[in-house]
């Protein structure tokens, strides 16, 4: 026997020899094959499916066949269905034959024994069912079950490149006796599809492997001969599943052995490193048991609040077997936790918070014995479970470090911290100051702005839920499973604007000493103060202060306001009214308009009136014989009276100011001049003489015009009246 295993090493070593390491290999581990840095490669664990009998019990006519089919997981590329926890190779494509010369698969073995154990086979099936009929099987005849997790494409990818007709001729003297290459060349085109073709290659060769050990002895051999000739990458990619050390492979497991060691030690060299089978399945001749499982579902929630009224509905679909009832387990499954109930309508309203799952069992007969499912016996087949969480929600407590006394307008805010509470979600509520009616959330914002909201009262809730369901404004409308906390009240508040008014000038002439008086009405702050801001009032200029008389004489030119501030908290951190927080409110401003002394406007108001003159005396004066025009005024107000004379134009001043009423005009060249007087207040200020240059609170009488003739003007010759 261990020169049929060197054979087939010495083939396989020399496909290896005359194959480039290019061809794409699956990279594999210690218990996989040697390589370089090797990694894990495992094939996971199986168990016989839930829905199976957990005897192991297989019909002789193949009728339950479908109940040991193992449940989909990872699907690997020859359709076998790998468990979840297995670590299959990469795949890696091979140059010369594609991505199915290098696939990762996996599939079950089977050990058939005969009733009496002196003759067993190995067999594969890609899912774990073993048919009897197809396998001719006897009642009391076993199949032990294991899973492989493998590489064909290693297999494949050699035989392509052996049944090259050169290749397979520099071979053929070490082929077996009756072995050609046109036999190769078949085997090559047919391909290794399964474990069973790969068996049968091995027998090919002179190994009829009867037990999982004794096919790892060959495997382990192929392995060892690889890495000793210096080909470890080209290691058979394989793992078993009950592998009990993955750092040990087959081939460490043969090398302390003699080479003479026979089949027998190597394969319990191999089985000291191997748990066994992963189950046992054994041929039955009793009447087969025809229940088959239902699938059930449910439109209702599965996470529920405990301690209300808490009913799942059910719905049915398929099962076979005579009777049909409903069952509630612990979450595993593991112990019965009611009797079996008729109803769909399942009622876990009486069940503490946890975790349960709800079966529906199809049977013709069944026996109850204890609270274990495990116990169970009798035809019958568990559906799908159901899983159901009942779960209790306790609230959290929340609480605040802001003010909750809330000025609205004033921008401020509520943040709510929240401590401990159960559940898988949180939101907030705003309620009325009673807690009946929602007035904001749910939202998981803990921060709350109330400027939009009216005057009053309400109240900030944390709600701890599974589910929840907020159908109206009405907090009594709630369902769900849901926990309300504590309540934070705020209470929001509008303060009244005072009207602010001054009797006193507000145009302002800098340096005169003036005051602007105000005067408040109204306002509901509890504090009052004023400040005073440039005119577009952005810029805060004075304040705050509580004092009502304000100067300006330090001031420069310009406008300001004068505003009240009525509040009950405030904080005005820089000169920018746009800072100030707190609950406060601005009046209506006085504008205050600041002018230079200068200013035409800053002149004292002038109120005199003009005086209206007249004279008896003749205006038409002949210079040099002592005329004199005497005037007379009538009207006008003012503090001081004077007369001027001016030329005709009353642009130039000839003479004045002066108290006389008289003129006499014989100094004065020929020509003509206006007598004026002049009502002024305060002092009048004559700088030069023009006219226009006079200032001070004056006004102009109206002008008595003189002609002043020269005495020889024929106007001024004597009346003759001989």
């Amino acid at each position: 026997m261990r020169n049929c295993l060197t054979i087939l090493a010495s083939f396989v070593l020399l496909c290896c020899l005359f194959s480039s390491p290019a061809t794409g290999q699956s990279v594999c581990g210690f218990d996989g094959g040697t390589i370089d840095e090797p990694g894990p490669v495992g094939a996971g664990t199986i168990v016989i499916p839930e829905a199976a009998p957990q005897d192991g019990a297989l019909q002789l006519d193949g009728s339950n066949v479908g109940l040991f089919e193992q449940q989909p997981g990872i699907v690997a590329d020859n359709g076998g269905i790998a468990p979840d926890d297995a670590l299959l190779p990469t795949p890696q494509d091979d140059p010369a034959g594609g991505p199915d010369q290098t696939s990762s698969d996996y599939e079950y073995i089977g050990q058939v024994c005969s009733l009496s154990g002196d003759s067993c086979y190995l067999v594969s099936s890609p899912n774990g069912a073993f048919d009897p009929v197809e396998l001719g099987l006897d009642c009391g005849d076993q199949i032990n079950v294991a899973g492989f997790a493998y590489s064909i494409g290693q297999v494949n990818a050699i035989l392509s490149f052996i049944s090259n007709p050169f290749v397979c001729g520099l071979i053929a003297d070490i082929l077996p006796e009756g072995i050609t290459c046109d036999d190769i060349a078949a085997l090559a085109e047919q391909g290794v599809g399964s474990v069973d073709d790969l068996l049968q290659l091995t027998g090919f060769f002179g190994l009829n492997a009867t037990s999982v050990p004794e096919a790892l002895v060959a495997l382990a051999t192929i392995e060892a001969l690889l890495s000793d000739n210096g080909f470890p990458q080209l290691a058979p990619c394989y793992a078993i599943t009950g592998w009990e050390d993955a750092s040990i492979s087959g081939a460490a497991l043969l090398a302390p052995l003699p080479e003479e060691a026979t089949l027998e030690e190597q394969s319990a060299a191999i089985s000291e490193n191997w748990a066994g089978y992963a189950y046992t399945l054994t041929v039955t001749c009793e009447a087969g048991c025809d229940a088959e499982a239902a699938v059930i579902s449910t439109e209702d929630g599965t996470d529920i609040c405990a301690g209300g009224d808490v009913i799942i509905n059910l719905v049915v679909e398929g099962g076979v077997g005579e009777n049909q009832a409903f069952v509630i387990t612990d979450a595993d499954g593991i112990t019965l936790l009611s009797e079996p109930l008729a109803d769909t309508a399942i009622d876990l309203s009486a069940y503490e918070a946890g975790s349960y799952a709800i079966w529906a069992v199809n049977f013709n007969d069944i026996d109850i014995p204890s609270d274990q499912v495990a116990d169970i016996t009798g035809c019958f087949a568990l559906s799908n479970a159901i899983p159901v969480s009942l779960v209790t929600v306790d609230p959290a407590v929340i609480s605040t470090e802001d003010n909750t006394d809330i000025c609205l307008g004033a921008g401020q805010t509520v943040t709510v911290s929240a401590e401990g509470g159960t559940g898988t979600n949180m939101s907030y509520l705003v309620t009325d100051a009673d807690g009946i009616t929602i007035l904001g959330g749910p939202t998981e914002d803990p921060t709350f702005s109330f400027d939009e909201a009216p005057v009053g009262t309400c109240l900030i809730w944390a709600v701890n839920y599974t589910d929840i369901d907020v159908p109206s404004d009405q907090v009594a409308d709630i369902t769900g499973c849901f926990a309300l906390s504590n309540a934070i009240a705020v209470n929001r508040t509008e303060l009244e604007a005072p009207v602010i008014s001054t009797e006193d000038n507000t145009t302002i002439c800098l340096g005169a000493g003036q005051e602007v008086n105000v005067s408040v009405e109204g306002g509901s702050g509890e504090n009052l103060a004023y400040v005073v801001t440039t005119g577009d009032g952005v810029t805060i200029l004075g304040g705050p202060t509580e004092d009502t008389v304000f100067t300006f004489d330090e001031a420069p030119v310009g406008q300001c306001a004068i505003w009240a501030v009525s509040y009950d908290s405030i904080d005005i951190p820089s000169d920018q009214v746009a800072d100030i927080t707190g609950c406060f409110v601005l009046s209506n401003p006085i504008f205050i308009d600041r002018l230079d002394a200068e200013d035409p406007a800053c002149a004292p108001d002038c109120e005199v009136e003009a005086s209206v003159i007249s004279t008896e005396d003749s205006t038409t004066i002949c210079l040099g014989e002592g005329q004199t025009v005497t005037v007379t005024a009538e009207g006008g107000s003012s503090e001081n009276f004077a007369y001027v004379v001016t030329d005709e134009a009353g642009e130039v001043i000839l003479g004045g100011p002066t108290d006389d009423p008289m003129f006499s005009f014989d100094e004065a060249p020929v020509g003509t001049c206006a007598i004026w007087a002049v009502n002024f207040d305060d002092e009048l200020d004559i700088p030069s003489d023009q006219v226009a240059d006079i200032t001070g609170c004056f006004v102009l009488s109206n002008p008595i015009y003189v002609d002043r003739l020269d005495a020889e003007d024929p106007a001024c010759a004597p009346d003759c009246e001989v």
